[in-house]
């Protein structure tokens, strides 16, 4: 930051990678169609993730040993109650790929949590308040600076964000805001 140091507040976070998971039109860089996935096998997408891991540990995290399993969606785990726990699951295939999560926060009303959450950190960056934590955005997150502007609220909880089409930044954001976790410097999310 032009030379200074910086020192943002206990707790602030800090998005420096993602993985939006679409297909980008080599001449333009842009999308090329929203909301559309790669359709990736969960493995694939595990080697994809590590693969952006290792590439920022080398880089931005070069400081950092490892990155420390954040959370996802629950739905990861579908089917780990079944046949005794021998079912295969998107968690069970993304942990042999070498990325593992562990469980989001979707109880009643996390979705309002995680957006006064969010609301708070944005006006303290805004404000510059050093007492509360921030929320700061490395340029290379596209989809998510793209994407988080344009969210609704939530017509039967206008105090939530409101399900959608591209909300898949949100709902990452969102399960890291309200996780319980372990003290950390490093995590990762997926949607």
């Amino acid at each position: 930051m032009n030379g200074r140091n910086f020192c943002p507040p206990k707790g602030t976070l800090i998005v420096v990678g993602e993985d939006y998971g679409t297909e980008i039109d080599a001449k333009t860089g842009k999308q090329t169609k929203a909301d559309a996935g790669l359709y990736l096998s969960a493995k694939q997408i595990g080697e994809r993730l590590k693969l952006r891991e290792n590439k920022l540990l080398e880089t931005v995290l070069k400081h950092h040993q490892k990155v420390q399993a954040g959370p996802a969606d629950n739905q990861i785990h579908n089917g780990s109650k079944v046949d005794q726990g021998n079912a295969p699951t998107v968690a069970k295939e993304l942990k042999a790929a070498g990325m593992e999560f562990v469980n989001s926060d979707k109880s009643p009303g996390s979705r309002v949590t995680s957006a006064q959450l969010m609301f708070d950190r944005l006006h303290a960056t805004k404000t510059q308040d050093p007492s509360k934590p921030h929320i700061y955005f490395f340029k290379s997150c596209r989809f998510a600076i793209k994407t988080l502007p344009f969210l609704q609220r939530d017509d039967d909880q206008p105090d939530a964000v409101a399900k959608g089409p591209d909300d898949h930044a949100w709902d990452t954001l969102a399960y890291r805001l309200t996780w319980k976790r372990p003290v950390t410097v490093v995590q990762q999310g997926i949607w």
